[in-house]
């Protein structure tokens, strides 16, 4: 099945993780169904600079799709951090606590307590992560979490083809079934036609062979053969599709339109309670492919 056909479905998940001395970084994909492309990315702060460069990454090994991309960084040794004291802050509130006592004589007492517990005085220098050193084994775990989602997808393609191929072949069979009631389907209507005709014509002098010609154009207006050759068409369309080397998704649903578009109007023309019952039985087939087809990239 892996040789015959190339489906990728759009459902899957992959994981990988990548260090060095200082760091480790384990990256998460999740991808399901959607119309396009969407890579969202969940990343610590300081790597929000790293989001393009991630979305590029994952846009070569998906092309449809939405992603989720997680990631996690931990540290080795915690950053450290730098506290300083807002000096200019400081002794601007100082000057003005001076004012304060001279202007309304009151004596005011302050202890290095006074500013600990003072927020705004603290200046706290965050550790600025290197983007470029984090961005090497990022790249690697983001390269192996692609890989591990990619073989999900194709594994889950797999089984995809190999339900869409039995369904291939149930359509096969009810089309076959069509192919072999359409002249006995055409032998009733035209009966059907002239009785009809013979009864509005009861009275009325009409040539015997003048009438044979009009139920049979009558009968070849309700003839379904041509529906029935493209529908084999789309079928084979179909196969060759499913093994292209590329995504495949859109056009293996825009064939199912064309069957369901062919089975409706067989089912308009056809007066023949058999052959309704295979159209049924076609659209039910048609139906059951769609849901499937629709998770595939």
């Amino acid at each position: 099945m892996e040789d015959q056909y190339s489906l990728v479905s759009m459902t899957g998940y992959g994981r990988a993780a990548a260090e060095t001395d200082e760091l480790s970084i384990v990256v998460e994909l999740r991808s399901v169904n959607h119309r396009f492309l969407e890579v969202v990315s969940k990343l610590p702060h300081g790597l929000m600079g790293l989001e393009e460069e991630i979305k590029k990454k994952v846009g070569q090994w998906v092309k449809r799709g939405r992603v989720d991309t997680f990631v996690q960084l931990e540290w080795k040794k915690t950053p450290q951090r730098k506290v300083e004291v807002d000096w200019d802050l400081v002794h601007g509130f100082m000057e003005h606590s001076k004012q304060l006592e001279s202007k309304l004589g009151i004596k005011a007492e302050f202890t290095v307590s006074d500013f600990i517990h003072k927020p705004e005085f603290w200046i706290i220098h965050e550790h600025k992560w290197d983007t470029d050193h984090i961005s090497i084994p990022l790249s690697q775990a983001l390269e192996g979490a692609c890989e591990t989602l990619n073989r999900m997808r194709k594994q889950e393609g797999s089984y995809l083809a190999q339900d869409l191929e039995q369904r291939l072949k149930n359509m096969e069979d009810i089309i076959q079934k069509m192919e072999k009631k359409v002249p006995l389907a055409r032998k009733q209507l035209e009966q059907r036609f002239r009785l009809r005709i013979e009864q509005l014509l009861d009275d009325v002098n009409y040539e015997q062979e003048k009438l044979l010609t009009e139920v049979a154009i009558l009968a070849e207006k309700a003839d379904i053969s041509e529906e029935l050759i493209r529908i084999r068409s789309h079928l084979i369309q179909f196969k060759k599709s499913m093994g292209m080397q590329e995504p495949m998704g859109r056009k293996l649903d825009f064939l199912l339109q064309e069957f369901h578009r062919e089975l409706n109007t067989i089912g308009a023309k056809s007066h023949f309670t058999e052959l309704n019952t295979l159209v049924v039985e076609a659209k039910s087939e048609i139906e059951k492919m769609k849901e499937q087809v629709q998770n595939i990239e």
